[in-house]
């Protein structure tokens, strides 16, 4: 077997003919562990069930690799923080950058399905990748290869799910919420070791949470950053939460002139790539300011970034889009919300090859994961759409986002997805994520009023947008969608740039960033394909 990891993520011990590979951090049964203990504890494992019985007492960002006595075993966390790819072949290849398949072993063969799946959503589901033999372990997931016997199995150890319901009253919610951030909050602390927290500091609730909380604890050594259009609500918030909590705020305007001086370099290029990894779209828009940040020495070398990802979903953002589409339907079953996932994420657009899609070959995904689920009541069957998204696009899409911190060697942190967390969020009524929504009271009445930092955030119309979609019709919203675009980040400079470099048509630089960075993304790597053609 051939194991290809990046020395720089993974570190490496053998031991009486046992090697393991670990990335990351982790708690085991709530104690952090440093390098050397995590490298330890899983010199214990000798089969599937010890690798198993050792992964759901862990909690944290990782990866893990074992390889003992003729059998591999695999794990990435629940949110895939350091994805892990396999090429099935005749032999078993194990890698954290899945281009090796095709630079090297030039094995490979486009799954087309998988190119438009991409294309409509931004990422691939489930262990797929845009390739028909190299695949991915998906979140929370563990795999056993045999050797000898040329078997593999998967499992998965931890969903993002909560079968719990609190029946509690909204104040002892309150409370309880108060009492689970802090506990987060303490274990995010232990593991930054006073090093700088830089904070990605947007005019929304999310970002804002992590510097409250970094300011109940009273963590003076953060650096909170804004980027886009200088005039944006965003911006405006961001600069007055940070003066607020007297904290140092750096603000980088993507200006036209910016863009193109950052993005037309072959760095910028080879960024998008290392963070996309044949399952995700690019990520640009973070790649400036991080970029910008290094090479201006505006912070340390060894700070750790901590976005705000995503709390809004625990709030039920997802989840009350979904309810309001699909109001008149009955999620009793399984199969509905089966059918409301798939109508509700795959937005097939201008770019899709509709031959090349296959709706069923999506659909049984989608049931696979879901008929995996441990759900124990039925009457929250329409809940559980938010363990699809955490496992998948949170995952795959979000939380991919962070690569761009690691292609520059910085750290990152994800407190708003620590599991007792989510388990919290996801274990309230569903009544307060959908109508009453609890999140927002909380920060809003419970935590951000306690610093003066309760700034609401200006509606974005986002809801009369849809409605005048519905009234007037796909085709005519296309053409006025320009006038209603609240570009705070000056995104069209970054559309703009990808069609003149893939040769598209400026018809379609008011479609969506995502859209549009899928199809940059898919030129290039045909291109990066057409050159190892030719160099045979």
């Amino acid at each position: 077997m051939n194991v290809t990891l990046n020395s720089k993520t993974f570190e490496k011990k053998i031991k009486n003919n046992t090697t393991v590979y670990v990335a990351g951090y982790c708690f085991f049964n709530g104690n952090l562990l440093n390098r050397e203990s995590f490298l330890e504890l899983f010199f214990n494992v000798k089969d599937f069930n010890s690798f198993y019985n050792l992964l759901i007492q862990l909690d944290g960002l990782y990866s893990i690799i074992v390889i003992t006595n003729n059998k591999v075993f695999v794990a990435v966390d629940p949110l895939r923080s350091f994805p892990i790819f396999y090429l099935k072949d005749e032999k078993f290849n194990l890698t954290d950058d899945p281009y090796y398949f095709f630079k090297v072993l030039k094995k490979v063969e486009y799954d087309y399905a998988k190119v438009e799946e991409f294309i409509s959503l931004s990422f691939t589901q489930s262990q797929s990748t845009l390739f028909k033999n190299i695949f991915q372990l998906d979140s929370g997931q563990c795999l056993e290869f045999n050797l000898k016997e040329k078997e593999l199995n998967t499992k998965y150890y931890r969903y993002h799910i909560s079968n719990k319901r609190d029946d509690s009253s909204v104040n002892e919610i309150f409370k309880k919420a108060f009492n689970v951030s802090k506990n987060v909050f303490k274990r995010l602390l232990q593991t930054t070791e006073g090093k700088t927290i830089v904070v990605p500091l947007s005019g929304g609730y999310d970002s804002r949470y992590i510097v409250a909380m970094l300011k109940e604890f009273k963590y003076k050594n953060v650096i909170c950053f804004t980027y886009g259009r200088k005039d944006s609500d965003e911006v405006i918030i961001s600069k007055k939460v940070a003066e607020k909590l007297n904290y140092k705020w750096i603000f980088i305007e993507y200006s036209e002139e910016i863009v193109k001086e950052y993005i037309q370099t072959t760095q910028f290029n080879e960024c998008m790539f290392f963070s996309s990894k044949l399952s995700s779209t690019p990520h640009f828009q973070d790649y400036i300011a991080v970029k910008y940040l290094k090479d201006n020495n505006l912070i340390p070398t060894d700070s750790i970034f901590v976005p705000g990802h995503s709390g809004d979903l625990l709030g039920g953002s997802h989840l009350r889009s979904i309810v309001v589409d699909y109001k008149d339907k009955c999620f009793s079953e399984i199969e509905d919300i089966l059918q409301s996932t798939y109508e509700y994420w795959y937005k097939y657009n201008e770019f899709n090859n509709k031959s090349n899609i296959n709706i069923s070959q999506y659909k049984e995904d989608i049931e696979s994961f879901y008929k995996s689920l441990s759900v124990i009541d039925s009457n929250y069957i329409t809940y559980i759409s938010d363990s699809w998204n955490i496992a998948n696009r949170q995952s795959k899409f979000i939380v991919n986002s962070c690569q761009v911190y690691r292609y520059f060697n910085y750290d990152f942190r994800l407190p708003l997805f620590d599991q007792e967390m989510v388990e919290f969020w996801l274990s309230i009524k569903p009544y307060y994520r959908t109508n009453h929504i609890l999140y927002n009271d909380f920060l809003l009445n419970h935590l951000f009023n306690k610093y003066n930092i309760a700034f609401v955030k200006e509606n974005d119309h986002s809801y009369l947008k849809k409605k005048l979609k519905k009234v007037i019709g796909e085709s005519l919203y296309k053409k006025i969608k320009k006038y209603l675009k609240n570009d705070n980040n000056n995104f069209n400079y970054f559309i703009k740039y990808m069609l003149i470099d893939i040769g598209m048509d400026e018809k379609y630089l008011y479609s969506h960033i995502d859209n549009v960075s899928s199809i940059w993304y898919l030129k290039k790597l045909n291109k990066e394909m057409e050159s190892l053609k030719n160099a045979k």
